[in-house]
């Protein structure tokens, strides 16, 4: 009995089979990184709103002053090693539109500094426009 070895068979050869297995490999690690990218992102941004939110709270901490003579005073300092936050209130500038009521009018202004990790320093500034009215004066 002769072997036949001229016939075709359907299949696919070795080459073949590492090409796909390569292509599908290659493919799956660009998907697993651009997730690991993304799931990076997601990180940074809720450590970031973390901070943000210090920052608000420690700008309205501020404002737990009873009068307006006293508000004048508010300078706060927050410090916790990695995260640095001052909160000073400033007069409303000469050159702005709202001159006007320069008078009731204040900016409170927190600058919060902090590292998350070596060489990525963080910067963040929120600022509060306060209008203060006029105290009337009981007789």
């Amino acid at each position: 009995m002769k072997a036949n070895l001229s016939q075709n068979k359907s299949g696919f050869t070795l080459l073949e089979v590492l090409l796909v297995l390569g292509l599908l490999t290659m493919s799956l690690g660009i998907i697993v990184r651009l997730q690991m990218r993304s799931f990076d992102r997601l990180e940074q941004d809720r450590s970031m709103l973390q901070k943000i939110y210090l920052v608000k709270r420690a700008m309205f901490d501020a404002l737990k002053v009873p009068t307006a003579e006293k508000l004048k005073l508010v300078k706060k300092e927050y410090d916790d090693g990695a995260l640095k936050a001052k909160t000073a209130l400033h007069d409303v500038a000469k050159k702005s539109k709202v001159v006007p009521i320069s008078k009731q009018m204040r900016m409170l202004v927190t600058d919060m500094t902090w590292q998350e990790r070596p060489g990525y320093k963080q910067h963040a500034e929120l600022v509060y426009f306060m209008y203060l009215p006029e105290e009337k004066k009981r007789t």
